[in-house]
């Protein structure tokens, strides 16, 4: 009489003629004794008797506890990768359900596919052992599996050794730098980085995702050294602002102009127009992400010309505003060389038009304190983005309606970086 644990688990040995039982090993009267554990009986004829021919003669049982532990079997699951062997079996195991889902189950293999979870709990009378496992779950892959890179993480801190990109983990993917497959971790960062995803066996990169990233770490001016060779045939190492010229070929500012076999000039005592300034502004910038209007904000500039996208964003940046035509039309004058006054409203604008007390005496002899454009150009000269020119006897000049060349537009620009970084 088994009740799970109580004082009723009990096992009663019978009165039998010619035979005597025994519990183990020994001999046991007639009678009802207390159950636990397992307890074995075998029968045995007496002297003068012989056991029947196919009468049973062992009796074991083992007393439940209450609740009695049961630890569940492991669900077994077998992923070919969507083929007709991708299965689960739900084993059996004493005492245990196992639901598919919200369903109880009976063992057995069934078809995988999905996302399957299986969970195990105790039937009536039972409890599950502590620390047996009562939930497997698995994703049954398809071929190939899609998978979606996770992004790769550039740090720039502008040319120092804090300038890292990291390569994620993500599974089935491998990452390359350049040509080469690179695990993942954190490197330093340098110059231009390009980093691409692609699928490894049986997986496939799901539709729409990103599979490439590119950086240039920038390299702030104050910690630039420029190379030994010139990036420009027309640009020698030792001429005034070859340096700040280098560097705005390193930051990719200015490409120049292709001579041909690998040749590029800079044209550094040309005049910068205002498209192409708005080009070396706009790069310098980092070449932020913008789609350029469909109708041109600019009378003069229309949407298919070189540089509009550039102009259009310094005039949606309000780092120009152009020349009011009247009647609610601006023009830009994209081909017109850009004045130093100009330039100055320029980049006191790129930098964010910070507050600033103007000076009542001019820092240049030809430029008065009333005149357009004076707040920027002495702003230009207190940030020491511009010096003008010595006339001798503590006189300077800006010369603020002569255009600006390109090696001075470089030395400008580098300057103002030094000031932003």
């Amino acid at each position: 009489m088994d009740k799970d644990g109580t004082a009723e688990d009990t096992f009663t040995v019978p009165v039998t003629e010619g035979v005597e039982y025994l519990v183990g090993d020994k001999s046991t009267a007639a009678g009802t004794y207390p159950g636990s554990g397992t307890v074995t009986v075998t029968a045995r004829a007496k002297t003068d008797y012989v056991l029947a021919p196919g009468a049973s003669a062992e009796w074991s049982h083992e007393f439940k506890a209450t609740p009695f532990p049961v630890t569940p079997a492991a669900v077994v699951f077998m992923d070919k990768d969507s083929t007709a062997e991708d299965t689960f079996t739900v084993p059996v195991t004493e005492g245990v359900e196992y639901l598919v889902g919200d369903k109880v189950t009976a063992a057995g293999t069934y078809p995988g596919s999905g996302t399957v979870t299986v969970t195990a709990r105790a039937k009536t009378d039972y409890v599950l052992a502590p620390g047996a496992s009562a939930e497997w779950l698995h994703e049954f892959k398809a071929t190939p599996y899609p998978v979606d890179p996770a992004a790769v993480v550039f740090t720039d801190q502008d040319g120092t050794k804090d300038d890292t990109f990291t390569v994620p983990v993500t599974e089935g993917v491998e990452y390359l730098v350049g040509d080469k497959v690179t695990a993942a971790g954190t490197y330093p960062g340098t110059g231009t980085i390009a980093v691409t995803a692609r699928a490894k066996t049986d997986y496939v990169l799901a539709e729409g995702a990103v599979t490439e990233w590119s950086y240039t770490f920038k390299t702030t001016s104050a910690a630039y050294v420029p190379p030994a060779v010139s990036p420009f045939v027309d640009v020698s190492t030792g001429q005034q602002f070859y340096r700040e010229m280098a560097w705005l070929a390193e930051r990719k500012i200015s490409t120049g102009w292709d001579e041909g076999n690998g040749v590029r000039a800079y044209r550094p005592l040309q005049a910068i127009n205002r498209d192409a300034m708005a080009a070396f502004l706009y790069r310098m910038a980092g070449s932020p992400e913008y789609a350029a209007p469909a109708v041109s904000p600019f009378e003069d500039v229309s949407t298919g010309q070189q540089f509009y996208k550039e102009m259009a964003w310094l005039a949606e940046q309000k780092i120009s505003t152009g020349w009011d035509e009247g009647n609610g039309v601006r023009t830009y004058r994209p081909l017109q060389a850009i004045n130093r006054d100009a330039m100055a409203a320029f980049l006191y604008r790129m930098a964010g038009s910070p507050e600033y007390a103007v000076p009542a005496v001019s820092p240049f002899a030809d430029v008065s304190t009333g005149q357009q454009f004076y707040k920027e150009m002495a702003w230009l000269a207190e940030q020491k983005i511009s010096t003008g020119w010595d006339e001798g006897n503590s006189v300077r000049t800006y010369r603020p309606l002569q255009a600006i060349n390109r090696d001075a537009m470089a030395a400008f620009l580098f300057r103002l970086d030094g000031l932003t970084a």
